[in-house]
């Protein structure tokens, strides 16, 4: 049994400011100082449906990279029927772009290829989030995906709530694949065998006064 108590301090997700002239236009480019650190984010299969849909929503941010990142943002919540898939992998980022729906981190997978189609680095993040309808009171983990923004850091958007994510986010994992960020893996050996996790989560949300 684990408690703890976590304190969220980014209440305002849109303060970037790019510092970095490449960066901030598409197709983005990095300081050559930060690309080998960068690399597994910046990694994309580049399939043409994902390439195609992403320049699209360049096209119409103007190529510019917050613009883009919102838009996408946006679109992906406004297109993509959410659903809740509790057990498996994510989808490919061209087989959720061509049903138009998905679980949560079926969609992260979609925002993370169509972000590094256009040169940004992206990673998949894994953890909790306080948003959702009242009535739910149990908790299950979440997915969204993380863009790294010269100047600005790591900066959180998900699309399957339409949110740049800020204090109602609350990080456990960040990795460049899903892979990387599970939080079980394992295998066993024999006939018979089987395996099963139970868990109970519960969060719940209090403002704390603190003077900067």
């Amino acid at each position: 049994e684990c408690s703890s108590l976590v304190e969220t301090l980014r209440d305002n997700p849109f303060d970037a400011i790019i510092t970095h002239e490449p960066a901030s236009s598409l197709p983005a480019a990095y300081p050559s100082a930060l690309v080998p650190v960068l690399g597994s984010t910046l990694a994309s299969e580049n399939t043409p449906a994902v390439q195609e849909w992403s320049e699209a929503i360049a096209e119409a941010s103007g190529h510019d990279t917050l613009a883009f990142l919102s838009n996408l943002t946006d679109r992906i919540f406004s297109e993509c029927t959410m659903e809740v898939r509790e057990e498996g992998k994510p989808q490919s980022a061209p087989e959720t772009l061509s049903l138009r729906r998905g679980a949560c981190r079926d969609v992260a997978v979609l925002f993370i290829d169509a972000c590094r189609a256009q040169g940004l680095a992206a990673r998949f993040v894994s953890g909790y989030s306080i948003h959702g309808p009242e009535e739910i009171t149990e908790q299950e983990l979440h997915a969204w995906a993380e863009v790294y923004l010269p100047g600005a850091g790591w900066r959180g958007y998900d699309p399957s709530l339409g949110l740049a994510t800020s204090d109602g986010h609350i990080a456990l994992v960040s990795a460049p694949s899903h892979e990387l960020a599970a939080p079980t893996t394992g295998s066993f050996r024999g006939t018979g065998a089987r395996s099963g996790m139970k868990y109970s989560i519960r969060l719940s949300t209090e403002d704390v006064a603190r003077s900067d």
